[in-house]
């Protein structure tokens, strides 16, 4: 044998076999799978459980219910559901437990597991009115509308009218209470006819008494109704006037068109959460410049909030830090990967010129920049990402359809940091487990078939052992052949 070829033979050896992360799980059920997987604790299978919900060949709605029994996946209900229901959510039942909610015009149903073949599926729960005024829909979607917002552990719903925004508290043993706040939506004029589109609303605990609260924003002030048991407090803080509550392609200028993007300086309320860790809620709002369509980019700026010496929240005209590059940011990630109270920042960046558009063109894909960014001691930013991985966002012309590739951060070794999952087009995972230090381990990878967007994958616990596990599905940029299957990476 050649020395050249002994040498590169040793090198191959002596390489590091890694044990594959995840156990792979599938199930074919029989519809097409429309919506993305959630999974909750809803039946009595150990483990949490997960809900696929899409369209058969009849085009009836479809429901089904997927457990791990005996380490295999498996179907332990399934059902058809009318299409007056046009919105889902999870929520605890009357007894404290997860179930499925349902939403039509006039009412909301609730799920109940069935412990024989012939018991109803949906239970009535609420009768409601509200601006959801649909009599019929071919498609379910996620929709928020189920809070515990007083922390009796039963669910309360929450609806936008057209003049107000409508609570109905639960309390166990007692009828609903509804409480009407003064939260409008958007109805807009438009060149074409009328858009009412619903208020844009935070629920989060902002005063930690383990009860959910709702911020809105209006122009300069936030509103911030703060629940008791059956009611909400209201008080208003003053921020500067130039942060929206609509995206800027939402906002119409004085002649009824999309805003000019020639001069673009816009500003947008994107998240409102405690991201320095001191218990008070910051503001994340995305600044957007652009000079053209083809030449535009994003800044995260955080004001971060404090409480004035009388208790009073308060926060400052000029960001407190700022996270910026070059090009186009998306896919902000805010989590306290290595568990110090303080959240990293994960977001991708590209590059929309008229080469990289061309390269798209004849590439069919563009090089995306993943970008991590660490607080320091004093709640900033740096300049520069602390880390930097490349991926590829991939485009196809015939469908008019983007990919996009996993960029996601979960554990799944168990350990109580963050790793880092990555995609290398739709056949490979890549993952890189995270140190006590904030790094990231050198990259490893299994082969496994992905869906070709990762906005159809997922992660839940899904058999209670402390490690992220993947839940996907498959869309129109995969083979037809995957429309009916669920994918459950399983980590080990």
């Amino acid at each position: 044998m050649p020395i050249k070829s002994a040498i590169a033979a040793l090198l191959l050896l002596s390489k590091p076999v890694w044990a594959d992360a995840f156990s792979e799980h599938h199930l074919d059920v029989d519809f097409n799978i429309t919506q993305a997987p959630i999974s909750a604790d809803i039946s009595p299978h150990p483990g949490k459980e997960i809900i696929a919900i899409g369209r058969s060949s009849a085009k009836a709605q479809q429901v089904a219910v997927l457990a791990l029994v005996d380490g295999t996946l498996t179907q332990v209900d399934r059902f058809a559901i009318g299409e007056q229901y046009f919105a889902y959510d999870i929520g605890n039942d009357p007894q404290g437990k997860q179930t499925l909610y349902f939403l039509a015009k006039d009412h909301v149903g609730r799920y109940q597991y069935p412990q024989g073949p012939s018991e109803p599926r949906l239970l009535s729960y609420l009768e409601v009115s509200s601006v959801f005024q649909i009599q019929r829909s071919n498609f379910m979607r996620r929709m928020p509308f189920i809070f515990d917002f007083n922390g009796d552990e039963s669910a309360d719903v929450m609806l936008p009218n057209f003049n107000e925004l409508q609570v109905w508290f639960s309390q166990q043993d007692k009828a609903h209470k509804l409480s009407k706040l003064a939260i409008t939506g958007q109805n807009v004029l438009t060149r074409d006819g009328l858009s009412v589109t619903p208020a844009q609303t935070f629920t989060l605990d902002i005063n930690n008494d383990e009860r959910m609260d709702i911020v809105h924003l209006t122009s300069g002030q936030l509103h911030i109704y703060t629940a008791a048991k059956r009611h909400f407090d209201h008080q208003a803080v003053a921020i500067r006037e130039d942060i929206h509550a609509i995206d800027w392609w939402d906002q119409l200028d004085d002649d009824g068109r999309s805003l000019d993007q020639s001069d673009l300086n816009y500003r947008k309320l994107e998240r409102f959460e405690d991201v320095n860790g001191d218990a008070i809620v910051d503001m994340v709002v995305r600044y957007t410049q652009s000079s053209g369509v083809l030449d535009r980019k994003n800044d995260y700026e955080i004001f971060y909030g404090k409480n004035t010496a009388d208790g009073e929240l308060l926060y400052g005209a000029q960001a407190d830090t700022t996270v910026r590059a070059e090009g186009t940011l998306t896919g902000l990630e805010l989590q306290d990967i290595d568990g110090d109270g303080r959240k990293e920042v994960m977001v991708s960046s590209f590059e929309l010129g008229v080469s990289q558009v061309v390269s798209a063109l004849l590439a069919s894909s563009i090089d995306q920049d993943v970008l991590l960014y660490r607080q320091n001691a004093q709640g900033h930013y740096p300049e520069q990402p602390s880390m930097d991985y490349e991926t590829e966002m991939g485009f196809s012309i015939s469908k008019g359809r983007a990919s996009e590739p996993l960029v996601k951060l979960a554990d799944i070794s168990g350990d109580g940091i963050l790793d880092l999952l990555l995609s290398e087009d739709s056949d490979e995972l890549i993952y890189r487990l995270g140190n006590k230090d904030g790094g990231f381990s050198r990259k490893s990878s299994q082969d496994i078939a992905l869906p070709q967007s990762a906005a159809q994958i997922s992660h839940a616990d899904i058999n209670g052992d402390n490690k992220a596990d993947l839940i996907a599905y498959y869309g129109k940029l995969d083979s037809a052949k995957l429309h009916k299957r669920l994918t459950l990476l399983v980590a080990k």
